[in-house]
């Protein structure tokens, strides 16, 4: 019909060309930085329970009828680097010993993707030391 104006088609309209390509500029960088940090927290997370395992364990093995403070070290250095294979780097393990309780700390650096994140994990056991009654 001559007099009739023709509607326009349905779409974006010519101001909103680009927008989506640019919120993905936007959006995307974010998002990735996002699942970058939550994997390095897992990572971080694990590391911990690796490190708390090997101060558990060798405090356990430190604290038995005539173990020493070499046992417990030992075993927390096998845990470590069995549980921790590739994950924590440079594990350190000392025990200290008195008359009634033996106490394990273990420190590592943690495997990590960027390093702005903490690497350094320290845990610490204490058990009771077993005696014969």
């Amino acid at each position: 019909m001559p007099g009739r104006k023709k509607r326009p088609a349905a779409g974006p309209a010519r101001g909103d060309r680009g927008a989506a390509t640019l919120e993905t500029v936007i959006v995307f960088p974010v998002f990735m930085v996002l699942v970058w940090g939550l994997l390095q927290l897992g990572l971080w997370a694990h590391g911990r329970t690796v490190c708390q395992g090997a101060a558990e364990q060798a405090a356990a093995a430190g604290a038995a009828y005539g173990a020493g403070t070499a046992a417990a070290e030992q075993a927390g250095r096998d845990f470590a680097a069995a549980a921790g294979r590739g994950l924590i780097k440079n594990p350190s393990v000392r025990a200290a010993a008195t008359a009634a309780e033996i106490t394990v700390t273990v420190d590592a650096d943690v495997l990590t993707l960027a390093p702005a994140f903490p690497s350094h994990i320290s845990q610490t056991a204490t058990l009771p030391i077993e005696r014969r009654t």
